[in-house]
């Protein structure tokens, strides 16, 4: 999504459309005191918004305009304010700028993906830039080395270069079908650089010395109106036509693999909110009786049904498949960062719990996971007790891997925890297909996927531990056969759906490992 960062600009946008509202209503109502009243309410009710949609609705709470208004606030009350008539020594001064910057360091180099964001961290940023400019009305050495001629000449080229540094970064991923390095990385801030001064030298000074008049906005209103109107077309047709795909056949492998992660999507046992499913689908067998074989997780376990489906049919078990989207199946936890899908997973594993242990005459239950999520710090598991952190995560896994049999009802079934499925994090499958579109070789898409994967599938054993309550499944002896190289695609078959799931031929590959089990 090479224009995702022109969202900021929407809600720059919008801000300055109703900024000026806001200052002369206030003035008019409340006087020049009066503005300033305003602008902090608008700063705590936006920021009170924005982190109570932290947790209910944290897209929104990101991208729109009445969760991000107070940042936007908190620079516009700056600005009116002033140096609040104050005289401060330049040691005073340079305090509050090295401070400033001292806090933004903070936010730049601690937080992390599974920070919560926007809410009251984003205060953090925002503070230290508000020192930052606060402390560099008086004269101070730390804000003369910031007006350096680097410095004024990167603030001159600031804008142009936010507009041009993301298209840069994905069209270069496009490209490519290997991890970018720090040499090309460096490649790229110096293209960034090349285009955004293009910009601010070639570009912008015409518009910048063109005059404002009743005659030029005649001839120049068109000419803004003329591409706006030229790219909605271009991108209704792209949307009508699923992005013009006639211009150059995809390989017949990517479109299965397309086609097969669209219905997976769309799969009714792949529930989105709290409620476990009442779809037909989602029983296999006589719907009258009770399950003997459950399979239980998020959207790692839904790619096992075809699996799943196999195993039950051939062995004449009744299935039940209860699976929800983003929630891993981790009991009595909070997942982060927050987002919809994660949102009633504590709720929804309660429930599958209770309805497992309802179920009197359970042969089988097999739990599947998103693991490597929570194993690699990229997500966070709490249970209320203590603050969220990677080595508290793996804890409460191994915990809850320990307890799960003690929640369930006592018997001879067998509790099968499936393994780490060789997707890999480096999306594998997007750099494969983007490559077999450009007729390009793809093996290095997936060249570090066995490695990986192995060492998250240790991990993952290192927290069953010796549990003989518990079979692990590992998938790489079957889809890694050679113990090297995992294909994402084997020459019949694509293995994986999207660059997190694997595709139902390859979820067959496990059926024996699991009968075997069973």
């Amino acid at each position: 999504m090479p224009l995702l960062h022109t969202w900021s600009l929407g809600v720059e946008e919008q801000f300055y459309i109703f900024w000026p509202m806001v200052i002369v209503l206030s003035l008019k109502f409340f006087g020049r005191h009066g503005v300033k009243a305003v602008l902090s309410a608008v700063i705590i009710i936006s920021l009170i918004c924005s982190e109570l949609l932290l947790k209910s609705n944290p897209s929104f709470s990101f991208y729109m305009l009445p969760a991000r208004a107070w940042e936007l606030a908190i620079g516009g009350l700056l600005g009116l304010s002033g140096n609040l008539g104050l005289q401060i020594k330049k040691s005073v001064a340079g305090v509050l700028v090295s401070a400033g910057i001292l806090i933004v360091g903070y936010s730049i180099f601690f937080f992390e993906k599974t920070t919560p964001f926007t809410g009251s961290h984003a205060l953090i940023p925002c503070i230290g830039a508000a020192l930052i400019i606060f402390g560099g009305q008086f004269e101070n050495l730390v804000s003369s080395f910031l007006c350096n001629v680097v410095m004024k000449y990167i603030g001159r080229i600031s804008y142009p270069l936010y507009l041009v540094h993301w298209p840069i970064i994905v069209f270069w991923g496009l490209a490519s079908t290997t991890e970018v390095s720090m040499a090309v990385k460096l490649v790229q801030i110096a293209v960034m650089f090349g285009a955004a001064h293009v910009l601010y030298a070639g570009v912008e000074p015409i518009f910048r010395r063109i005059p404002a008049t009743r005659a030029r906005m005649k001839v120049w209103a068109p000419m803004a109106v003329a591409p706006v109107i030229a790219m909605g077309l271009v991108c209704a047709s792209m949307l009508f036509t699923n992005g013009l795909q006639g211009r150059h056949p995809m390989p017949a492998w990517v479109s299965q693999a397309a086609a097969e992660s669209s219905s997976f999507q769309r799969d009714p046992c792949l529930m989105r909110g709290a409620e476990l499913s009442t779809s037909a689908q989602c029983v296999i067998g006589d719907p009258t009786r009770q399950p003997t074989l459950v399979l239980w997780g998020d959207s790692h376990a839904t790619q096992l049904i075809p699996a799943f489906r196999e195993i039950a049919d051939a062995n004449g078990y009744a299935g039940l498949i209860i699976t929800k989207a983003g929630c891993a199946p981790i009991p009595d936890t909070t997942m982060l960062p927050n987002s919809e899908m994660r949102r009633d997973c504590r709720q929804f594993n309660s429930e599958a719990i209770e309805r497992v242990a309802a179920i009197p005459k359970l042969k089988g239950l097999i739990v599947a996971g998103n693991w490597r999520t929570y194993l690699s710090g990229g997500g966070l598991l709490t249970d209320g007790d203590e603050v969220a952190s990677p080595d508290g995560t793996q804890r409460i896994m191994a915990d809850r891997f320990s307890r799960m049999r003690e929640q369930l009802p006592p018997g001879g079934y067998k509790l099968i925890l499936m393994g780490i499925a060789p997707t890999g994090e480096n999306k594998a499958f997007s750099c494969a297909s983007r490559a077999a579109y450009r007729n390009m070789d793809f093996r290095n898409c997936s060249s570090d996927l066995y490695s990986d994967t192995l060492f998250y599938q240790k991990d993952l054993e290192g927290l069953v531990g010796k549990n003989s309550k518990i079979d692990l499944v590992d998938y790489l002896p079957v889809m890694c056969p050679d113990q090297k190289y995992c294909a994402v695609y084997n020459g019949r078959n694509a293995n994986f759906l999207d660059d997190s799931h694997i595709s139902a031929h390859a979820a067959k590959s496990v059926v024996s490992t699991i009968e075997h089990l069973l």
